[in-house]
């Protein structure tokens, strides 16, 4: 569960986890729920059981039973619902950014090697929102997020790191306006068919 929300193809294990347990008509109990991100990304492709430290920490046998009539799930979790499949274009698009999002900024941070500038045309989301004109906010907020990034590793490499590393925050809040986006997006319209995962 660790890197769930920031992985797509982890995301993607889950859902095929998730989906042969319906097609076998078995309840799933997620394990290493850690935190509330964890628990509303599980929520919202349907799962509901789970134990890990977002939940509770493990506690002695005699505490149980006034923790359960006590324990109020996070807000964030009262809110969540399960998204239809036609939906979970946006749920991976969440997980494509966040690990693209990690991994340049630990580039330009010296944690790791600086990845390539990604093209628009290689995140698969892009290609999926290509002709949603429904979706242009998102479309042009996903595209200028690529463009900035492309722009800081540019940087980066011709001799600029640090000025890379001044415009950090601009990237986040990019990026942040993003997320806030999807969200919005995943809540309120339905967004057609499934994105093809190559």
């Amino acid at each position: 569960m660790h890197d769930l929300p920031d992985e797509p193809e982890n995301l993607a294990i889950l859902e095929g986890v998730l989906g042969l347990a319906r097609a076998f008509q078995r309840e799933v109990i997620a394990e290493g729920v850690e935190t509330e991100l964890h628990g509303e990304m599980l929520l919202l492709l349907g799962c509901e059981l789970g134990q890990g430290y977002g939940i509770a920490r493990p506690m002695p046998a005699a505490e149980v039973i006034a923790w359960c009539s006590t324990w109020q799930p996070p807000q964030g979790w009262q809110n969540t619902f399960e998204l239809p499949r036609s939906r979970y274009p946006l749920l991976y698009a969440c997980a494509e950014n966040q690990s693209w999002i990690h991994a340049l900024v630990a580039g330009l941070n010296g944690e790791r090697d600086l990845i390539a500038p990604p093209l628009p045309e290689d995140f698969r989301f892009v290609r999926w929102l290509d002709g949603r004109t429904e979706l242009l906010q998102l479309q042009d907020t996903q595209l200028r997020l690529l463009a900035l990034g492309a722009e800081l590793c540019r940087l980066a490499g011709a001799d600029g790191l640090k000025a890379a590393v001044g415009r950090l925050q601009e990237l986040h809040e990019l990026h942040g306006q993003l997320m806030k986006h999807l969200h919005l997006s995943m809540c309120a319209i339905d967004v057609g068919a499934g994105l093809a995962r190559d």
